[in-house]
């Protein structure tokens, strides 16, 4: 069986859970019998997760869970620090710097 009978439109509805019943079970049987298109269904799997992770409601998510721990650590002010793998999230409270999350190429990494 050969993976361009379904489009990349098809694997993001499957992954989104908008096929039918029938729609779901036929791209199942495909995915098991055509390696191609189960390695092309991984693909769109990691491209939607990265763009979940880059929307606006996310991105809004984070940043208020910065300030967030900010507030409760009483810090007087938030740095944004580039760094060369990425940037560092540090809040300052009493004088002393701590660091709240690093982002790397891999995406954002929570410190205690």
């Amino acid at each position: 069986m050969r993976s361009e009978y379904h489009t990349p439109d098809d694997l993001v509805a499957y992954l989104k859970g908008l096929l039918t019943e029938d729609e779901t079970a036929a791209l199942e049987a495909r995915v098991a019998a055509d390696q191609d298109l189960a390695i092309e269904l991984e693909r769109t799997r990691t491209v939607l997760q990265i763009t979940a992770a880059a929307s606006d409601e996310a991105v809004t998510g984070r940043v208020n869970g910065y300030l967030e721990r900010a507030i409760a650590g009483r810090a007087s002010d938030i740095h944004l620090d580039l760094v060369r793998d990425g940037a560092v999230v540090r809040p300052r409270a009493c004088c002393t710097w701590s660091t709240t999350a690093r982002w790397t190429r891999a995406g954002p990494a929570w410190r205690g």
